[in-house]
């Protein structure tokens, strides 16, 4: 789950009450997740999670016994047991998990910063040392005092699919609780198997040029290129190369691409995007049908977002 992903499910939960955040705010040694995980509960729920087993329960009983207040609490939650004490786990490491109550406050920051992360701008949270948690714009660093450790979220990214087949509908169908905003591009009306009822999934019957226009997005763009023909490849390509886009991969032999490539290069696309153009798209796992491959390449887009996981420069 995303962090907007997050988000948008805590809000869809803003009418129960007594509602706490747990935010992993520190670890050392083997955790089994990152400071910055977040998780949510309230009496009869939870949302997200920080590693789950014991040392989840530890955190859900502690978030259910937290009294409204605006001062935060911690759960340090240790790791470093033996067989013999086996404390809260055996990984090896430690973690301090923080308690914020969710109020009308909090609330009215996370509303806020929905706006924002779908106009596709980050945002951050703060934890003051004496108060509640909030979400606010990245324009606001340093703007009061004792807003320290602010913590980054942003925007899930457009995956532009081009190629409404067998890997492109796998590719939509996998691509789609991970976070990504799907755009399948194919001028046949196929497809079957998506789910459309999603504002999140669109179809288009467009060209490659047309369907960015029209999708014009300030959301990061992913292009995964799964076409039926090189023809379809080189139309998607020469378009790609024309705007900013975070990762493009393209499905296809090795004969294939080199001549895909060959032809881009005589039409005078740029061969610096040529050389970032990912292919055989996908991470090597031996994948053969279209749900393997799509399992593939959603491994790869998974490891490109985590590489971009920085503040543009402007907030450095």
């Amino acid at each position: 789950m995303t962090g907007e992903q997050f988000f948008r499910e805590l809000s869809a939960r803003k009418d129960s009450s007594d509602m706490v955040l747990a935010t992993v705010r520190h670890v050392s040694g083997s955790t089994p997740r990152y400071a910055g995980a977040q998780m949510a509960c309230g009496d009869d729920w939870s949302l997200g999670t920080i590693g789950g087993g014991l040392a989840e329960a530890k955190v859900i009983q502690a978030a259910r016994s937290t009294k409204p207040t605006t001062s935060p609490t911690e759960v340090i939650i240790d790791l470093r047991g033996t067989v013999e004490e086996p404390r809260d786990g055996i990984c090896g490491g430690k973690m301090i998990v923080r308690l914020d109550t969710i109020d009308q406050v909090a609330l009215e920051s996370i509303e806020r910063g929905l706006k924002m992360l779908q106009s596709g701008e980050p945002v951050q949270q703060y934890f003051p040392a004496d108060d509640s948690w909030f979400l606010q714009a990245t324009d606001k660093i340093g703007e009061a005092e004792g807003l320290t450790d602010p913590q980054y979220v942003f925007p899930d990214p457009l995956l532009l699919i081009v190629g409404g087949g067998h890997c492109g509908t796998a590719l939509a169908q996998a691509a789609l609780p991970l976070g990504f905003h799907i755009v399948i591009q194919d001028d046949r009306t196929i497809c079957d198997g998506v789910d459309w009822s999603t504002e999140r999934c669109i179809k288009s019957c467009d060209s490659v040029a047309k369907t960015l226009l029209n999708h014009q997005s300030s959301r990061p763009l992913y292009a995964a290129i799964v076409s039926r023909s090189y023809a379809c490849d080189v139309a998607a390509l020469e378009a790609l190369a024309t705007v900013e886009c975070h990762y493009v991969g393209l499905m296809g032999s090795n004969r294939r691409v080199a001549q895909v490539q060959k032809m881009l290069r005589d039409r005078g696309v740029c061969q610096a995007f040529l050389e970032r153009v990912d292919s055989p798209i996908g991470l090597v796992i031996g994948a053969e049908t279209p749900e393997e491959i799509a399992i593939s390449i959603c491994a790869r887009l998974i490891e490109v977002r985590q590489q971009h996981k920085f503040m543009p420069a402007s907030f450095e």
